[in-house]
């Protein structure tokens, strides 16, 4: 097994840009993935390299705010997995019809292995410490769609 992402065709980048909900984000980009595991422990999208987070349209250009919010989420999820003795893949992407943003596992490791730090919260309502520490963790890559990406693919 290789810790490998995914190619992703131009095509489905615009339809991304026309989402009106994050069921269609979920949809454009679900039917360009891998068979995984869908709503495994409330996770939106797993697979042996990559779990997946949809948001329908939040800004998350930077670290504080929503980003910060959305990758505490995906921190609680991390936490489960590695709780029921699943293996965490080792990139954690958040997306919406707007942004693509990639994580290492290892950069989010000191969080979700802390079990202080999940006593309280939850996915959808993280404790402030959870997304305080999520503001200091490295991008491996953040993409704006409204940018612009390769001409054909884009590589996760």
């Amino acid at each position: 097994m290789t810790d490998s992402l995914f190619s992703i065709p131009q095509d489905t980048f615009h339809t991304l840009q026309n989402a009106q909900s994050e069921a269609d984000v979920r949809q454009a980009i679900l039917a360009e993935l891998p068979i995984g595991r869908l709503e495994f422990l409330q996770i939106d999208y797993l697979h042996e390299n990559i779990s997946i987070e949809f948001k329908h349209d939040l800004d998350m250009s930077t670290r504080e705010g929503k980003r910060a919010e959305v990758l505490a989420q995906a921190c609680y999820y991390c936490h489960a997995l590695r709780i029921e003795g699943e293996r965490v893949p080792p990139y954690i992407a958040l997306v919406d019809k707007d942004e693509v943003i990639i994580y290492k596992r290892d950069k989010l490791e000191p969080i979700y292995k802390n079990e202080q730090l999940f006593d309280k919260g939850n996915p959808s309502d993280p404790d402030v410490a959870i997304v305080e520490l999520c503001k200091n963790v490295e991008v491996i890559s953040l993409k704006s769609l409204s940018h612009g990406l390769c001409k054909t693919r884009y590589f996760w």
